[in-house]
């Protein structure tokens, strides 16, 4: 246990890291393996921190197939949050460190309520589509951080962080299905079609007139309160 008092936090979120690079794929596992070095040989966190700020950083990754990283379509909104959610903690972490300050484990505010999701839209006759890759961008904030956090405050995070990045990885995720229902039904109600495909129209055109003069669109969500009282999501096109 570190000598602030805490469960070793930015180890931990180091491991996880370095497992997700690693499962994906990504170059930047070597160095999260020098940070972990570092910080059990010298509690340093210098190494760690001096990744951040220029171009080609560790703030700088994208995972994706296009890159040569090892995870499918459906698990890039996926990957992506959750390399965003432990890269922030561990930074967070390792600048409390820096400062001499205890460390804390708080929830990002991370809500899907309110959050626009992005579509694409005909120029020519203003056919509206959704899919499934713009639902789970829009949940992955949410879902991500509620698993991780979990991890984290459970008796054993060594062990349970870890396998929520597995989890995560796998779609294995609590409330998973249930959101995206609820997404995609709401979705509908505002009109805007919805496809189950990875990406927006396939070979970029108009699944209804073929146009190829396709823009974008924000579907923005708005909590509101019906008739009787119940406070329910609803989407408004741009």
């Amino acid at each position: 246990m570190p000598e602030n008092g805490t469960s070793d936090y930015y180890r931990i979120g180091l491991c996880a890291l370095h497992a997700l690079f690693e499962r994906a794929g990504v170059s930047w596992k070597t160095q999260i393996v020098q940070d972990i070095i570092a910080w059990d040989t010298e509690r340093s966190v210098s190494i760690f921190l001096s990744h951040f700020g220029s171009i080609g950083s560790l703030n700088d990754v994208l995972i994706a197939p296009y890159n040569d990283h090892a995870v499918t379509n459906e698990q890039v909104p996926w990957a992506n949050t959750l390399y965003e959610c432990l890269t922030h903690k561990c930074y967070v972490w390792a600048e409390q460190w820096r400062h001499h300050e205890r460390w804390t484990l708080e929830a990002e505010k991370r809500s899907m309520l309110g959050k626009n999701i992005c579509g694409n839209r005909c120029i020519d006759c203003d056919y509206r589509e959704v899919t499934m890759h713009n639902v789970d961008v829009c949940i992955a904030p949410y879902l991500v951080e509620q698993e991780l956090l979990a991890g984290f405050r459970s008796p054993t995070p060594e062990v349970d962080v870890l396998q929520a990045v597995e989890n995560i990885l796998a779609l294995n995720i609590n409330e998973l299905s249930a959101q995206r229902a609820w997404i995609i039904r709401e979705v509908k109600r505002s009109g805007v079609a919805f496809s189950p495909g990875d990406f927006l129209y396939d070979e970029q055109r108009c699944p209804r007139c073929k146009s190829q003069l396709v823009g974008v669109f924000d579907l923005k969500g708005e909590l509101k309160k019906t008739l009787l009282g119940k406070v329910v999501l609803r989407f408004v096109s741009d």
